[in-house]
């Protein structure tokens, strides 16, 4: 990964950050926050996913994951809260399990702001765990910057795997 390319995708999402934080100072719909807090969720999870692109060095698994992963927001999400959950020590049957069923709500949130077919507003508690998995990020990258080679070329095929399921 070009340095500046990493630099760029986690700068976005601080500047998301900051300003979902200036929105609730604004006093923002909770649908607008949750919008931006998703989308600096998406931005770090890019950042993650190019850290172990950068430790594998493998080009075809690069273009591989570029091709995919950047449009679905979905699997950004899933990869999110499977970094999160594997730090936090849980099984792999669980992870999957909270990253699918997480994944697939916070899709159904991001939709609200979106298309804005409902009149449903996101609820606070919503935002307020959603920002919990957010601040919490600089961990998941200190796990990722301590992975080898090796390790980040297998987070990657899983990945890809993940993906192929789509």
């Amino acid at each position: 990964m070009g340095k500046n390319l990493g630099r760029r995708i986690k700068k976005n999402s601080e500047e998301l950050y900051r300003l979902y934080q200036e929105g609730k100072k604004l006093r923002l719909s909770n649908n607008i926050l949750a919008f931006l807090l998703l989308s600096a969720i998406e931005e770090i999870s890019k950042y993650f996913i190019e850290l172990l692109l950068s430790k594998c060095g493998n080009s075809t698994l690069r273009r591989n994951i570029r091709t995919r992963i950047y449009n679905e927001h979905i699997i950004k999400y899933e990869f999110f809260l499977s970094i999160y959950y594997t730090i936090q020590n849980y099984d792999v049957e669980t992870i999957r399990e909270i990253a699918r069923l997480l994944s697939s709500r916070w899709i159904n949130i991001r939709k609200r702001y979106l298309i804005n077919v409902s009149n449903i507003d996101v609820k606070i508690e919503d935002l307020n765990d959603i920002e919990t998995y957010y601040i919490h990020y600089d961990e998941m990258e200190k796990a990722i910057s301590e992975l080898d080679r090796d390790e980040s070329c297998h987070i990657l095929n899983t990945l890809v795997q993940l993906i192929g399921k789509k």
